[in-house]
């Protein structure tokens, strides 16, 4: 969860109190959503998953 400690993140949520974040030590990944649109309808026509590196798809 963006380079913190995901278990601290939670139990932020859980509590809503406030909680001090550490930086994870797991690697880090990149994910993003590629969208080519319809210039005039403004739909989507192709959606591609993109994540980097590829071997944290099998994680």
């Amino acid at each position: 969860v963006l380079g913190v400690n995901r278990d601290a993140v939670l139990e932020r949520f859980l509590t809503q109190m406030p909680v001090r974040f550490t930086v994870s030590d797991a690697p880090a990944v990149l994910m993003a959503a590629l969208i080519d649109l319809d210039p005039r309808s403004g739909r989507a026509l192709a959606i591609q998953r993109l994540q980097e590196p590829e071997s944290a798809r099998e994680a």
